[in-house]
């Protein structure tokens, strides 16, 4: 059989980043968030992204931004992180205000979003 040609994405532009998201050992779910003494540990709904996007796009860490999707706008705290590559923008997957469930496109390949700083 012949190999799978890789899957193309499309390029990003110079005010997008890449959504990628993953999960938290403590998060909304039923578990934890039905429990008293594990409920305070789930992390709030923030966006992580590389100190030199955040800087780039004239934001600063614990600063409000407004994190725009394809279908949703919101409201939440960029945080720096050097573990986030340049160009991403890395948000949990079920936190207890929302997550990357609410601002990804199952339909496209990728997800971008854009930041923009609030004053």
């Amino acid at each position: 059989m012949p190999a799978a040609s890789a899957p193309s994405f499309p390029a990003l532009d110079a005010y997008s980043l890449r959504l990628v998201s993953g999960r938290s050992l403590w998060d909304a779910g039923v578990a934890v968030s039905r429990s008293p003494s594990l409920a305070h540990l789930a992390a709030p709904f923030r966006v992580r992204v590389n100190p030199t996007d955040l800087e780039r796009l004239g934001a600063t860490s614990g600063q409000q931004v407004r994190l725009h999707a394809a279908h949703k706008t919101c409201l939440l705290e960029a945080v720096a992180d050097a573990g986030v590559p340049v160009g991403s923008a890395s948000v949990a997957f079920n936190t207890p205000d929302g997550g990357a469930a609410d601002l990804i496109d199952a339909l496209a390949p990728v997800t971008d979003v854009r930041l923009e700083s609030v004053s």
